[in-house]
């Protein structure tokens, strides 16, 4: 299975697509709109109701507000309690919406941080076991050619191509590992990497 290459200079900006984040970042949004319905619901109300229960005037009726004929009832929220109290738990939620999202930025960048080590040490370690294997690949060719030639016993034949079997197998978890990392990290980045040249469109939009 071919292994798709991790492009250098990854944006931050594709975490951005992840869904817990999202969800975070929608959380704080409500709460600040919380915020501002209890603010606004401090705000005084006028109601305009004359003695006779009708609340619909013409502008010369309006006026005539404070006449004996018609009195304004003027709600102010501001002096209520629990009107403030509910002012402070949306204020109180809304910084524990803050402090959440904060804490999923943070986790979502260790996430791809680590991610993106796993898979540079895997990486390197490919190299190193697959130079192991073409080595023992090259011994057990040569032994194999002193076998026919009856300078060499068979069980040296199976110690050799025990050794190489040891490191094909050490090369195919190293490539098993390097799969697993690679899902990871599209998984910490919310969904992959885009196919062009991440390190051109960073420099671009930097302009």
């Amino acid at each position: 299975m071919q292994i798709p290459p991790v492009p250098g200079g990854l944006p931050s900006q594709l975490l951005a697509r992840r869904p817990d984040l999202i969800a975070a970042e929608y959380r704080v949004l409500e709460a600040y709109d919380l915020v501002g319905q209890a603010k606004l619901a401090q705000l005084p109300t006028i109601n305009l109701t004359g003695r006779g229960g009708t609340a619909s005037f013409q502008l010369t009726d309006l006026l005539k507000v404070f006449t004996l004929s018609f009195v304004p009832s003027i709600n102010i929220p501001i002096l209520d309690p629990s009107v403030r109290a509910h002012v402070k738990t949306t204020e109180a939620q809304t910084t524990v919406a803050e402090q959440q999202y904060r804490s999923t930025v943070m986790n979502a960048f260790e996430e791809v941080e680590n991610a993106l080590v796993n898979l540079d040490s895997h990486t390197k370690q490919r190299v190193e076991l697959q130079q192991e294997v073409d080595q023992l690949t090259v011994v057990a060719a040569q032994i194999d050619a002193q076998l026919k030639e009856g300078v060499i016993s068979q069980l040296e034949v199976f110690e050799t191509e025990r050794t190489l079997l040891a490191a094909q197998l050490a090369l195919l978890a190293n490539h098993q590992q390097i799969l697993s990392d690679t899902v990871t990290l599209y998984k910490a980045l919310g969904g992959g990497w885009p196919t062009v040249d991440v390190q051109s469109a960073s420099k671009d939009g930097l302009k």
